[in-house]
């Protein structure tokens, strides 16, 4: 099954949707309302599929943020060894060869500097035995590390899963 990590180097942005038209075409859609947009010639346009039993969503991967304590040089000569880091845990920053640019849902800014002020995260994908593993901790009112065993167990023997984000 195409899952968002698997394939996420050849996913369009937006798609929420995936499948497989005859036996070899991938087709991505973006789901708006009840309309479904079809990725074709690096464009969204009207899908003229009369339905779409064949399509799945594509599952989103869910996110936890690590806060670093690397100093301002260690975190830039992450950053150049391909290394992505954030700011206020949604915030990217990148550095293109010559400059430090943090990005935003309004766009992006220059950051002349780095420093000490500066709160720095790693973002991490949370796995789907580490969501189950929480979910179970959660209904029994205890702490991960408690239930983590049986838990990881009950997860990794293929007959438990989460619904809905819950276990």
């Amino acid at each position: 099954m195409k899952t968002f990590k698997s394939e996420k180097h050849s996913i369009p942005e937006g798609a929420t949707h995936h499948g497989v038209y005859g036996c070899d075409t991938d087709c991505y859609f973006k789901k708006d309302g009840e309309t479904y947009l079809l990725w074709k010639d690096e464009n969204w346009s009207l899908s003229h599929f009369d339905h779409h039993r064949w399509v799945k969503p594509i599952t989103q991967p869910t996110y936890r943020y690590e806060k670093v304590e690397l100093s301002p040089k260690e975190v830039f000569m992450a950053m150049l060894n391909g290394e992505s880091f954030y700011v206020l845990k949604d915030e990217l920053i990148d550095f293109d060869g010559e400059q430090f640019w943090r990005h935003t849902s309004e766009g992006k800014s220059r950051i002349t500097y780095i420093n000490h002020d500066h709160e720095i995260y790693r973002r991490i994908e949370v796995t789907e035995r580490e969501l189950f593993i929480e979910a179970y901790a959660s209904a029994f009112n205890t702490h991960m590390l408690l239930v983590e065993d049986v838990a990881g167990t009950l997860f990794d023997s293929g007959k438990f899963k989460l619904v809905n984000g819950k276990g």
